[in-house]
């Protein structure tokens, strides 16, 4: 399959049907600058000294959540999820800010789940810095929505 260079695909995300193994998708990048990564450890209390150099290393979840925004605004799973069922993360290289990070996302494994109203959809996503080089690498599953299926929301209490 040849990859898909998209920022936002449409309103509404792709139905379990449209999935298929080995489709891949590319995000724009994203600048990771030293102020956002002083807001985040002052936020999470991580007040490790590697997090406050002048080139601070970029803590692990802050490029984990950056790579979810990005993927985010490809829209792709945009209001077809149901759940996130599982997400690993291997952070592979150091990360200095300030650096940009873009995602490149690939679809392993498609399957149905218990009953026909959503499916399951693992992806892999390599976050890549600005070099070039893979600095974590995360597998998410992801229960989607089937086609035609009408969600109905359970009130907050």
């Amino acid at each position: 399959m040849p990859d898909t260079n998209i920022h936002r695909l449409s309103s509404c995300g792709r139905f379990f049907e449209e999935w298929e193994e080995g489709q891949r998708f590319s995000t724009s990048s994203r600048r990771i600058e030293v102020q956002d990564v002083a807001a985040f450890v002052k936020l999470c209390g991580d007040d490790n000294p590697l997090h406050a150099d002048e080139q601070p290393v970029v803590p692990g979840l802050l490029t984990a959540a950056m790579a979810t925004g990005l993927v985010a605004d490809l829209g792709l799973f945009s209001g077809t999820t149901v759940a996130l069922l599982r997400q690993s993360c291997d952070f592979l290289r150091p990360l200095r800010a300030p650096c940009e990070v873009r995602v490149e996302l690939e679809v392993l494994q498609v399957r149905p789940w218990r009953d026909a109203a959503a499916g399951v959809v693992e992806t892999r996503r390599d976050i890549i810095d600005d070099a070039g080089i893979v600095v974590a690498r995360s597998v998410h599953r992801t229960l989607v929505r089937s086609r035609g299926v009408k969600v109905e929301k359970e009130p907050l209490s």
